[in-house]
């Protein structure tokens, strides 16, 4: 039995399908145009938190960089916020026309236990919704905080203005002063150590450097330079006992040390080393502390002179050491025709800090040195290991005060060239800075940087760097 063919059945099958795929088309654009809208508004609401937090993020940095403008507290609080708002301003500017209500909140706080300072900005925003407003929600308000934190200087500038920095006075004073600037007035603090052949602390670490009179860019200025050998380790342990005695072990402590000369010389005891009647030095009291210069070129050694000057200013080299009457050269020999080397019996093994002159300290000897009789036998032979004890010494002190775990020392170095005379050691620079492009670089210590400046043309951007280093750390 045939059954007929009916198509308008068929047709009325296939009708059907298609109403029912049509209802559930219907159905699943009802379910996907929230979700659509609620993933369009949601992108537009994460780029403009992201440009917020960005715009937060700029402005705090900025605000803490700028806490050092101003001599007092109160004036960088109030460059501080104005900085922040312009930066945060700014920064927001190109994504703000997508924003309504848009408020910032700037504060500048304080720890003087901790030696912190910060600033803070609270940013709000309303981000008006497209698509989602049709279930309700006109707009997303949006919330963040960024703080950034700068932690108080106390850095120690270190300054030679031996004889041959002649030619170098002014380039150096006008670095030196810019660097100074560089720093917080009222709450950072900073120190000046000058030396030749004798040391003098210029201006103790003090957070009125900027508003003091005389300051401490008023003794930069009044700067010259003195004849006399280069004692850069009594220098940097003169500028460690200013940090000692601040003593502010949550502050950065920093040594700046600027030298366009070679550490040829040291402050010792020679109590026990000037051993014959003729050198006039017998039956003095103990200690007999003093400085024996050694003249560039190897060739002659001369004192005993006054390790510490009196003004800053003050040409020790031809003044005898305290309590030394009779006992003093300011040259080679002595009233009687002997040689300076000749009335010592040696050198003394540490400076009058305790710092070791041949590698028996801290760390080991940068130079070799003889400080028996054989060491002093003649002139040539005593400038030698004058010198090098020198520079042991300075090595030695650096090694020491980059060791003190309580206050974190960093030690950072200026070397300038043209010195006609004995130049700065570059390699032993980079050692006492304790540089990490330096083979000696110890990891275990805090990292400083050394700066080589090959003439005066280079030396403002030198400080500079150095300044910026530090500040960059603070943050």
């Amino acid at each position: 039995m045939r059954i007929p063919f009916d198509g308008r059945s068929r047709r009325r099958a296939k009708d059907g399908r298609r109403g029912a795929a049509l209802v559930l088309a219907a159905l699943l654009c009802l379910a996907l145009i929230p979700m659509v809208g609620l993933a369009v508004d949601g992108a537009t609401a994460y780029l403009m938190r992201s440009a917020v937090s960005a715009a937060l993020d700029a402005a705090v940095l900025a605000g803490a960089r700028s806490l050092n403008v101003g001599q007092d507290i109160a004036s960088q609080t109030g460059n501080a916020t104005a900085v922040a708002q312009k930066v945060f301003n700014a920064n927001l500017s190109a994504a703000a026309w997508q924003m309504k209500n848009i408020s910032s909140s700037i504060s500048v706080g304080q720890n003087n236990s901790t030696h912190f300072r910060w600033v803070t900005i609270t940013a709000s925003a309303d981000v008006p919704l497209s698509m989602s407003s049709l279930a309700g929600y006109s707009s997303a308000h949006i919330q963040l905080t960024a703080t950034a934190q700068r932690r108080d200087v106390n850095v120690v500038l270190v300054l030679d203005h031996s004889g041959s920095m002649a030619n170098a006075m002014s380039a150096m004073r006008t670095a030196a002063t810019d660097f100074t600037n560089m720093f917080a007035g009222g709450r950072d603090n900073v120190g000046l150590v000058v030396f030749t052949g004798s040391t003098f602390v210029a201006y103790h670490l003090s957070s009125g450097f900027k508003s003091d009179s005389p300051n401490v860019t008023t003794m930069i200025g009044q700067l010259q330079s003195n004849n006399g050998a280069t004692n850069t380790a009594q220098a940097m342990w003169d500028a460690y006992g200013e940090l000692k005695r601040l003593n502010q072990p949550g502050a950065l402590n920093v040594i700046v040390l600027f030298t366009d000369g070679l550490a040829n010389t040291y402050t010792a005891d020679f109590t026990a080393l000037i051993s014959k009647p003729v050198s006039g030095c017998t039956g003095l009291s103990k200690p007999l502390v003093g400085v024996v210069l050694a003249f560039s070129g190897g060739s002659l050694i001369s004192g005993l002179s006054d390790p510490a000057a009196h003004s800053l200013n003050d040409v020790t080299e031809n003044r005898p050491a305290p309590n030394s009457t009779g006992c003093f050269w300011n040259s080679n020999t002595l009233s009687a025709g002997q040689s300076l080397p000749g009335a010592l019996s040696g050198l003394p093994a540490t400076d009058a800090n305790g710092n070791s002159t041949n590698g028996t300290g801290s760390t080991t000897a940068y130079l070799p040195v003889n400080l028996t009789s054989a060491g002093i036998a003649n002139s040539y032979v005593a400038n030698t290991n004058v010198t090098n004890s020198g520079q042991n010494a300075f090595d030695d002190a650096a090694n020491r005060i980059r060791s003190d775990a309580n206050l974190s020392p960093l030690i950072y170095a200026i070397g300038l060239g043209g010195n006609p005379g004995a130049p700065p050691d570059n390699v032993l620079m980079a050692r006492i800075a304790n540089d990490p492009a330096s083979p000696s670089f110890n990891a275990k210590q805090a990292q400083g940087l050394y700066v080589f400046s090959p003439s005066t043309a280079q030396l403002h951007t030198a400080f500079l760097r150095i300044a910026s280093e530090i500040l960059r750390l603070s943050l």
